[in-house]
Order: C-alpha cells, then sequence, then structure tokens
C-alpha cells in the first residue's frame, strides 16, 4: 500500500507501475482485467506474495495513470 508508483516508456506509451516486496527471487507480475488497474488489487493477496519474492503491478495501455488508448481488440494490443 505504500509502494511509490513509478513509470516507464516503452513504443510511446508511458506505463504507470509498482514494484515491491522481496529484492531477490523471480518477479511476479500481474495482469488486470480489460480496463483494470493496478490499484484493484487486493494489498492482502499482493503483500502476502510480496514477502517471498518481488510484485509488479502496472497499469496497462490507456488505463489510469498509464497513457494510450485501451485497444479496442486482444489483437490491437499487441
Amino acid at each position: 500500500m505504500t509502494a511509490p508508483t513509478r513509470f516507464v516508456t516503452a513504443n510511446g506509451i508511458r506505463y504507470a507501475y509498482r514494484r515491491f516486496g522481496a529484492e531477490t527471487g523471480t518477479p511476479l507480475v500481474f495482469l488486470q482485467h480489460f480496463r483494470g488497474g493496478m490499484d484493484h488489487w487486493d494489498p492482502a493477496v499482493t503483500d502476502g506474495l510480496a514477502a517471498n519474492r518481488p510484485v509488479i503491478l502496472f497499469n496497462n495501455t490507456g488505463v489510469a495513470s498509464s497513457s494510450g488508448q485501451t485497444p479496442d481488440t486482444v489483437g490491437a494490443g499487441r
């Protein structure tokens, strides 16, 4: 709940993300449902998993604090 929101740019899209948890181990990347954002995850779940590995939450293209347009189809999101 206290991880800072950071940003990275790829292919002209500015993505918002949070990385927290253990410093070592294989990162666990959480993919949210269509138009769902990183703030929709339950901290009881994400914080528990972050005890033993890095956790990465992000807002996909066009969602919340990420830029771009949300694609209309799965194929358009590639």
